[in-house]
């Protein structure tokens, strides 16, 4: 009778305390989105800074590692425009000289400001090349808190 009581003691407050934690949760993740018990979405934000090739550069080591992604411009075979839009696999700088830029297909493009502050050179994967004005392609840094550091170094770029 004694074990039966304590096995009984033991499994009751373990009910209850799953029970409070269950019912103590007021969000929960569904389908990749946090909302609420009452299915309502919860807003989240995500800090984003878009900057061109060359401003990589200028930006703190930090910034690099959250650059995720590179859209660029280019003409199709038949004239008409063709976005391109990549994932970055590598980034080559020297501050505040150069940068090259290689996506996971093996695109490049590079800027330096010795040889054309203004421009960048894209290359695709296939062997394609052409210039292209450097304020014309955009990095997506994603999770970038734009703080004075980094507001400096793209006026720094923008000079």
């Amino acid at each position: 009778i004694v074990v039966g009581a304590c096995l009984l003691l033991v499994l009751s407050t373990f009910a209850s305390s799953a029970a409070a934690v269950f019912m103590a949760k007021d969000m929960r993740v569904d389908n990749g989105a946090l909302v609420t018990k009452d299915n309502q979405a919860i807003k989240t934000t995500t800090n984003e800074v878009e900057a061109t090739v060359g401003a990589l550069a200028f930006l703190p080591d930090e910034a690099r590692k959250h650059v995720k992604s590179v859209t660029f411009r280019g003409d199709g075979s038949d004239g008409d425009e063709v976005v391109y839009e990549k994932l970055v696999g590598s980034i080559v700088v020297h501050p505040r000289e150069s940068v090259v830029l290689t996506t996971t297909e093996g695109d490049t493009l590079k800027w330096s400001l010795a040889n054309n502050k203004d421009g960048i050179k894209i290359t695709l994967a296939d062997g394609e090349s052409w210039m292209m004005d450097s304020g014309c392609e955009k990095c997506t840094i994603l999770n970038l808190l734009q703080d004075e550091e980094v507001t400096q170094a793209l006026d720094e770029y923008h000079e």
